[in-house]
C-alpha cells in the first residue's frame, strides 16, 4: 500500500491510512463525524417522539387492564392528548383506525374518541 496522506473528514487533520479503504484518522473520529451528522435530524425526532410518547402515557394511564375505554375529546386535550400524533393507520371494513404503538382508536362521535388495545399490555 502507498504511503500516502489522506485528509480526515471530521477534523481536517492529515493520516497515513492503515488501510486501503480508510477513510477516517480514527475510530473516534469516525463515530464523531457520523454523530454531528445525525443530531439535527435527531432533534428533529426526538419533538415528534415526545409528542407520540406523551400521547401513549394518557392512553396507559386510561386504558389500564381493559381491553378498549371511551373518553371524551376535550378531555383528553386537557391532559395533553395531541390527536395529530400517530403511529400508523389501519382501514378495515371502511373505518379508519389509529395506531398509536400498541394502541387504537377511532371516533365514535363529534366529542368521543374510543381506544383499544391489542392485549398485549
Amino acid at each position: 500500500m502507498e504511503n500516502t496522506l489522506k485528509k480526515c473528514p471530521y477534523d481536517g487533520r492529515r493520516f497515513i491510512p492503515k488501510r486501503s479503504n480508510q477513510i477516517y484518522a480514527s475510530s473516534e473520529s469516525r463515530v464523531a463525524f457520523h454523530n454531528r451528522k445525525y443530531k439535527v435530524n435527531r432533534r428533529k425526532l426526538d419533538a415528534i417522539n415526545n409528542k407520540l410518547f406523551n400521547n401513549y402515557i394518557i392512553v396507559k394511564e386510561f386504558i389500564e387492564n381493559d381491553k378498549e375505554i371511551q373518553l371524551n375529546d376535550k378531555y383528553l386535550i386537557g391532559k395533553g392528548f395531541n390527536f395529530k400524533y400517530i403511529t400508523h393507520l389501519i382501514k378495515k371494513d371502511n373505518f379508519t383506525f389509529y395506531g398509536l404503538y400498541d394502541f387504537f382508536f377511532c371516533k365514535v362521535s363529534n366529542e368521543e374518541t374510543k381506544f383499544f388495545t391489542n392485549g398485549s399490555n
